[in-house]
């Protein structure tokens, strides 16, 4: 788990609670070690519950990297970005079958995590790498001065 914010102490101590020993907390990265953490992930998940993840820089960043995703449905930008069934899954919220069904259909099915993380490359591709962002850019402003 790489980043740290307000749960990174209870996750911590989750981990402790429950024996797991397969857990490295990385915290702060460098751009450097994200970009490895990215090259090397077989899939990005996002587990955040709360509605104040709106949008999930993460997400677009796996995508990038072309990642299959998996995020939970909190009525934020985070279902946009990953199309559920395209790009990856979309699970409701706080729910730990919802989200270990998820990951072990990426895990276990190779062809799934190829054919969703290419398609989530293709959607960054139109939607949010620069090129993509300037154009929709560019029609904002010429809508606006029309």
């Amino acid at each position: 788990m790489a980043g740290s914010g307000a749960e990174s102490q209870n996750l911590v101590q989750q981990a402790a609670d429950t024996g797991s020993r397969n857990i490295l907390f990385a915290g702060q990265v460098t751009d450097a070690e994200k970009r490895a953490l990215y090259e090397g992930a077989q899939a990005v998940v996002l587990p955040s519950h709360l509605r104040s993840e709106a949008f999930g820089m993460v997400l677009v960043e796996a995508s990038m990297y072309g990642k299959p995703m998996i995020s939970c449905e909190v009525g934020s930008g985070t279902s946009f970005v990953n199309n559920d069934g395209e790009t990856g899954f979309v699970v409701e919220p706080a729910s730990p079958l919802a989200l270990t069904s998820a990951m072990n259909a990426l895990l276990h099915d190779l062809s799934m995590r190829h054919e969703m993380g290419a398609a989530a490359r293709q959607r960054y591709e139109r939607l949010f790498s620069g090129p993509a962002l300037g154009r929709a850019y560019a029609q904002l402003f010429d809508e606006v001065l029309s």
